[in-house]
């Protein structure tokens, strides 16, 4: 039964995506009156907030509408009794739970109901067939669920586990043999170093889809190269499900306006990039009304894609707000900055940005002992170019800078105490 309704709920989502720009306000619409009047009947977390604020459900009635609704943090959620927030139309016992990867280092339980858990999955096919997938095409999906070895034989996908070793992958890509390589980016990026250091010769996918971390301009190359394949990114959440995906045209992510409203808030001083809130339009298990995402990014160019999807672009996404860099006199500076001012340094394999206090930082950086010199010079002074000459910079080179197994890479990462946003 859930896959009937999978494939008849995908094929719906495969036309909205060119509908016009009408048309997309008119699903958006429809969906966000639907889970206004929803949230406030059935979840007690929406229906004091909305009386606090003084907000009718009838008042809101689209996009511009929604943003007289206050911002909700995941913390604002975490500290409540789970039937606080979730609906009580619906039996505890029927929601499906998912942890959230806890990257911020604390851990959310999002409680889905099931027509949402289809939708998921309808919105997630969606998002390969963006990157060529048929259906018969074989898939090896690199996963954090503990799948490992699992096989879904109708689809014929198989499934790995971001735990596993470059080496344990490569056997795993020869057993599966996929058209379609899917997985996070750091276990795909040490498989492709692997490879091309001659550790292992593999079965080369057509297409890769990576996701969970940034995908860096060198990354990208280096599996484009190592297995002569198309390369796609995809960003999304437990909470929000696929909310942006590459087109063949690898012009930024168009995004699920279908599914998924994007706001993007000021944040920082310079405003290169923005606050990502989210609102999931047809979550209602557990209603997300303009919630803060911690992500950072900025919005693409308007108008309809060369591909012809006429959905909204997001032009990238910069880190996690808790990421970004607090200087002494307030100045806030995103990750992406950050890397842009080391990407052109030439012979930086890999590196990690961290912020040790307001002054003093550490430069960990993966490089031949014969580089580290040059390295070392360049990138102190670009990095000091954006974060002043008082600011203290150590560069530690280091054979391997890979993340504790399971975990995702931090590009940059600041260990001063979490900062409220704004």
């Amino acid at each position: 039964m859930e896959a009937a309704k999978i494939l008849a709920t995908y094929v719906r989502l495969l036309g909205n995506q060119w509908r016009n720009r009408d048309g997309i306000r008119e699903i958006q619409e429809r969906k966000i009156r639907r889970l206004v009047r929803y949230a406030y009947a059935n979840v007690p977390y929406y229906r004091n907030l909305f009386d606090s604020a003084g907000i009718s459900p009838g008042s809101i009635r689209n996009a511009v509408d929604l943003k007289n609704i206050p911002v909700t943090s995941k913390a604002d959620l975490q500290e409540r009794d789970p039937r606080e927030i979730t609906s009580g139309a619906i039996g505890m016992n029927d929601l499906v739970r998912e942890r959230t990867s806890g990257s911020t280092g604390r851990p959310f339980t999002i409680f889905f109901d099931r027509d949402y858990h289809a939708m998921r999955k309808a919105l997630f096919l969606r998002t390969l067939k963006a990157a060529k997938y048929a259906f018969g095409d074989k898939v090896l999906l690199v996963t954090g669920n503990g799948k490992s070895g699992e096989r879904k034989r109708l689809l014929r996908w198989d499934y790995a586990s971001i735990l596993q070793s470059p080496e344990e992958l490569a056997c795993a890509v020869n057993r599966s043999r996929p058209d379609l390589l899917y997985g996070c980016v750091t276990p795909l990026k040490l498989l492709a170093r692997h490879v091309a250091d001659g550790g292992a010769v593999v079965h080369k996918p057509r297409k890769i889809l990576a996701t969970a971390e940034s995908l860096d301009g060198e990354t990208r190359a280096l599996l484009k190269e190592t297995f002569d394949a198309e390369v796609f990114e995809y960003y999304g959440m437990t909470e929000m499900g696929p909310v942006g995906w590459e087109c063949p045209e690898h012009d930024g992510f168009h995004v699920s306006e279908d599914a998924v409203i994007v706001e993007f808030l000021p944040f920082g001083p310079d405003g290169e990039d923005s606050r990502l809130v989210m609102t999931n339009l047809d979550l209602l298990g557990m209603p997300l009304i303009r919630f803060e995402t911690g992500d950072t990014g900025s919005p693409g160019k308007p108008g309809t894609c060369p591909c012809g999807r006429s959905f909204a672009k997001l032009e990238r996404v910069g880190g996690r707000v808790t990421d970004c860099i607090e200087l002494r006199d307030g100045r806030i500076v995103t990750p992406y900055r950050i890397t842009c001012a080391l990407e052109h340094i030439g012979g930086l394999r890999r590196y990690q940005f961290i912020q040790e206090d307001h002054e003093r930082f550490t430069l960990r950086i993966e490089t031949t002992e014969d580089g580290f010199s040059l390295i070392d010079g360049e990138a102190a002074a670009s990095l000091k170019r954006i974060l002043g000459d008082e600011a203290r910079i150590d560069i530690v080179p280091t054979q391997d800078i890979s993340p504790v197994p399971g975990s995702k890479f931090r590009v940059v990462e600041s260990k001063l105490k979490q900062r409220a946003l704004p």
